[in-house]
């Protein structure tokens, strides 16, 4: 077994990527900036760890931006029996994502190859834990900025249900999501700001 590989994919999405192994731990990164790896898990390691107490039981999960599948196995570390569904629109990460088996051991999501846009208001179900993580190298999404996807996201968001969003540095998206979420908290994790938002207390 090789100690450190390299390997190079282009994207139509994202561009170039750069694929990495080190010591058995694959990371990911685009536009020079990490899409799934290491510093992205101990991100969301400390976000569920928050409000982990706040999700019930082996919750319903929708994951909006996919990337190579790291954050998955940190979801189903911190809610054992999550089910979850993650939707990517960019089939390179998709086909990574399956490829380097980022989630083992734990189950492969239920992938949905489109634009979250497109997706979540035709969703038919809600969901208990929603997690919003889509960038173009170190820019969110300007979804989070948009009424209809919000109102979207609010919509199927259970009642007791909590919705991540990480922003990186560009904190006024989640000035943005606060408008369709009247009980919210944020805080920051070394680089990146996160926050959560819940329908009620």
């Amino acid at each position: 077994m090789w100690l450190f590989e390299r390997q190079y994919r282009s994207s139509e999405k994202n561009g170039p990527l750069t694929i990495r192994r080190r010591f058995g731990r694959w990371q990911v990164c685009a536009k020079g900036y990490q899409q799934s790896g290491e510093r992205l898990n101990a991100i969301w390691r400390d976000a569920f760890k928050r409000v982990r107490e706040d999700v019930v039981a082996k919750p319903k999960a929708l994951l909006l931006g996919l990337g190579a599948g790291g954050i998955v196995k940190e979801l189903h570390k911190a809610f054992a029996g999550a089910l979850v569904k993650a939707v990517e629109y960019d089939a390179t990460m998709i086909a990574l994502a399956k490829e380097l088996n980022t989630y083992a051991p734990h189950p492969a999501p239920e992938i949905i190859y489109a634009d979250a846009l497109q997706v979540v208001p035709n969703l038919r179900e809600q969901f208990d834990l929603i997690v919003v993580d889509i960038f173009s190298g170190n820019e969110p999404s300007p979804l989070l900025a948009d009424k209809i996807f919000l109102a979207a996201l609010k919509e199927k968001l259970a009642q007791k249900g909590v919705l991540l969003v990480n922003v990186c540095s560009n904190t006024h998206f989640l000035e943005e999501v606060q408008k369709f979420f009247p009980v919210s908290q944020r805080w920051q994790y070394k680089l990146n700001t996160l926050g959560a938002f819940r329908l009620s207390l």
